[in-house]
This record gives structure tokens, C-alpha cells and sequence, in this order.
């Protein structure tokens, strides 16, 4: 049986603290890019037969919101110099949860989705 010390306990805790302080400023930024570009409440990707297209209100009252889908997962954004790009437009996409997840499933199809919606430049 693993053993953790409280020690251990106590500095995954602020790991997960500061990571999410990270990830919601990032989100605050990207809400203001996507929000002027009139992109905020809409499904770029479109992937998904179930795909939300816009935001909504479910019929029990539930806001059905779109994510913000990175090109590359989480762990890659906490390398040292990556973590900039965690809010940047380049790489992310607005997408609905049922997209999202499509692209979470198969790394070839988010690879497609950012070539054609963000194509990079040369």
C-alpha cells in the first residue's frame, strides 16, 4: 500500500491550487479575444452529429456552455515557455462539450480541426 505524508498531500494541494489560478486567468483572457471576435458563444468545430452549434438553455434550465479546446493537452502548456500559449488564440478553438470530446478521443482529428481553423502562417 502507497503511504502519503501529509507533506506530500499538502504540496500536490497547492500544485492543483496554482494550476487552476493559471488555467482561470487564461480563461478570463481567451473570454475577452473570443468575445470581441464575436466567437464566444458559438461551436467553431462542428464535428459532432450531436454538436450544440450555439450556447443554449437546456429544458431543465441547465446553461449549456462552450469549452475552450487547446491543441495540445494541458501537460504540454506547463512545459517552461509554453504556458504563454495557454491563452492564446492560435491554440485554442470555442467548441460545445460533445466536440470537445471528439477531439479528445483522436489527436489526428484535433490536428485537423486546427488546420482549418487556424492555420498557422509562414
Amino acid at each position: 500500500m502507497i503511504s502519503y505524508t501529509k507533506e506530500s498531500q499538502l504540496k500536490t494541494a497547492k500544485q492543483k491550487k496554482l494550476q487552476a489560478k493559471i488555467n482561470s486567468e487564461a480563461n478570463k483572457k481567451l473570454d475577452k479575444i473570443y468575445k470581441k471576435l464575436g466567437l464566444r458563444d458559438i461551436c467553431e468545430v462542428n464535428m459532432s452529429p450531436t454538436c450544440l452549434k450555439v450556447a443554449k438553455t437546456s429544458s431543465v434550465g441547465t446553461r449549456l456552455e462552450m469549452t475552450y479546446a487547446h491543441k495540445n493537452k494541458r501537460i504540454w502548456y506547463k512545459s517552461q515557455g509554453n504556458q504563454k500559449y495557454l491563452s492564446s488564440f492560435e491554440h485554442t478553438v470555442r467548441a460545445c462539450l460533445h466536440c470537445h470530446i471528439e477531439m479528445e478521443k483522436n489527436r489526428a482529428k484535433t490536428l485537423e480541426v486546427f488546420k482549418r481553423l487556424r492555420p498557422e502562417r509562414s
